[in-house]
């Protein structure tokens, strides 16, 4: 009878061992080196959760304060917090928005995980490199995507705080009282025609800066190379929300700027550069028109544009005002924050309840597929150009 007893609570007594086998992580949370970001990537909030789940996080003091975060809550939420740079850089995982700098890769451990995104910001060649003579993984969480999807799910969850963000920036860019702002508003107003806004790209981003620019009552003209997201762009905004598309022509787009007031660029979903508007195309546009590039990093495809500061986001050139942020849901860092937590804290809980790097590339698609180094080897061919490394598929270093 006993033995019977025992046999029929085997598969228990495994499920209670399979818990157990779940692994607890010291996690780094250091500030950021320099000015390009001031979103964290864990807010208190998710740092509780995962202390409840037996991590260790460590939390460089004031590495939350450009995003509205005090210090106090994180203490309060379990985290330790520690005085040093080094001492955060050296748990055996680094969560934070940019990679290592080439000084920071030095701290790191050997075989560090670091969950940090990659397209927005590229470091110098020399620190990517240090970290793969070290052997470590690097998660992109700009790089995960469901199935199904063809945005990064960071994207699709950062799509609405960019769109209302570009809209609110190009309203304020366009003001008289921004120096060369040729003083209208975004929208319409009985008696004057319509602001007229051209977004480069189909993207979910393009859709929510597209929703909201027609909610305010603007002419909107969207650009793409790929006629499917066009259509589903347009799908998404419903027969009642009719906006001009077109599939990327020279003499459609120089048509278009010519009467533009707005040029959005919202990067391109392939990675590749797609649409092409160079520094003659651009004279086309209005005096005092606004240039806004949402995230010049991922290939806009726009000639001139180069990466500003939280210091000085705006700049002027050729008479128009530009704004090119490394993302502009930077000037939303409290929400965007949020947002972000959510998704690395998912990432950690399937990485614990996987137990090890190589256990969660093996089971997880969702992991599988952010991963761009395992243990040294970039495993992204866009990455690797990107670097000037050798790029290896994951499902070959597997075997």
């Amino acid at each position: 009878m006993n033995t019977t007893i025992e046999e029929m609570l085997t598969p228990c007594l495994e499920r209670v061992h399979e818990a157990n086998k779940r692994s607890r992580f010291r996690i780094g949370l250091p500030s950021e080196p320099d000015n390009r970001e001031n979103r964290i990537a864990l807010t208190p909030q998710a740092v509780e959760v995962l202390v409840s789940w037996g991590h260790e996080v460590y939390y460089e003091r004031g590495a939350g304060k450009s995003s509205r975060f005090r210090d106090e809550d994180y203490e309060s939420a379990g985290a330790k917090v520690v005085v040093s740079h080094k001492e955060s850089l050296e748990c055996e995982v680094i969560v934070r928005l940019t990679l290592p700098t080439l000084e920071e890769s030095e701290m790191i451990s050997n075989g560090a995980i670091v969950i940090s995104c990659l397209n927005h910001i590229k470091r110098e060649a020399e620190a990517y490199g240090l970290l793969a003579k070290k052997g470590c993984y690097i998660l992109a969480i700009d790089h995960l995507r469901r199935v199904g999807d063809s945005d990064a799910l960071l994207d699709q969850c950062l799509s609405e705080v960019r769109g209302q963000m570009a809209m609110t920036t190009a309203s304020h860019l366009l003001q008289t009282n921004n120096g060369e702002g040729k003083g209208i508003i975004v929208g319409g107003v009985v008696g004057v025609p319509p602001t007229e806004i051209v977004i480069l790209g189909a993207d979910a981003t393009a859709f929510r800066i597209a929703k909201y620019a027609l909610a305010f009552g603007s002419s909107v003209k969207v650009f793409d190379s790929s006629h499917v997201r066009l259509q589903r762009l347009q799908d998404k905004l419903g027969s009642y929300n009719y906006v001009f598309t077109s599939i990327y022509r020279p003499q459609a787009l120089d048509k278009a700027l010519k009467s533009a007031d707005i040029l959005i660029a919202c990067g391109s979903s392939s990675g590749e550069v797609e649409y092409y508007v160079t520094k003659e195309t651009l004279k086309k546009l209005k005096r005092g028109a606004v240039v806004l590039d949402i995230t010049p990093a991922a290939l806009s495809g726009i000639e001139t544009t180069r990466e500003s500061t939280l210091d000085a986001p705006s700049y002027h050139e050729d008479g128009h005002v530009f704004q090119c942020l490394p993302d502009i849901s930077m000037l939303a860092a409290h929400t965007s924050s949020i947002i972000v937590s959510d998704i690395v804290a998912s990432v950690l809980n399937r990485l614990g309840a996987s137990g090890t790097m190589e256990e969660a590339t093996a089971v997880d698609d969702y992991i599988n597929q952010g991963t761009i180094m395992y243990n040294g080897v970039t495993t992204n061919a866009k990455i690797a150009e990107w670097y000037g490394v050798e790029y290896c598929d994951i499902r070959l270093l597997k075997y």
